[in-house]
């Protein structure tokens, strides 16, 4: 009888990982999808791309702040875009930016050890986001906000 509770945990435990390794699988090949057609918006938009576009995981202060969103983000020279993987883009126009930081948590969120690159507004809502290189962007837009101009 044990033996077959175990048997039975274990294959839901096997099956679960295959789900949630398929939904992992999907959202890479969306954000790799993604990635040519956002550069592409942006080009012909016909603004200065600065960084990006790349994946990103974020979090907004007040919206949904209990998740981590995946989805792609660009700099560029007015505004930072983020492309969540469903709704519409988010976007941030330079001149809104009071701040720009890095800490290891967010909103009492903790990620392995990554960096989060926190955006302030200066509404006072704060963005974390988890970038690749969160130096490049945070010297990228503080070289570009309205204080250091």
């Amino acid at each position: 009888m044990k033996q077959a509770i175990l048997t039975v945990i274990l294959v839901l435990a096997f099956l679960l990982a295959i789900v949630f390794g398929g939904v992992w699988i999907g959202i890479r090949r969306w954000r790799r999808s993604q990635i040519v057609p956002f550069q592409e918006g942006l080009e012909k938009s016909s603004e200065q791309l600065v960084i990006g576009p790349e994946s990103v995981r974020f979090r907004i202060d007040g919206q949904l702040s209990a998740m981590e969103l995946p989805g792609l983000i660009a700099l560029t020279a007015t505004r930072l875009v983020i492309r969540p993987l469903a709704g519409a883009d988010k976007e941030i126009l330079i001149d809104q930016i009071a701040d720009v930081a890095t800490n290891n948590w967010f909103h009492g969120n903790y990620r392995s050890g990554m960096t989060w690159l926190i955006v302030k507004r200066s509404d006072g809502s704060e963005i974390g986001l988890i970038v690749h290189n969160s130096d490049l962007w945070v010297s990228e837009l503080k070289s570009r906000m309205p204080s250091s101009r």
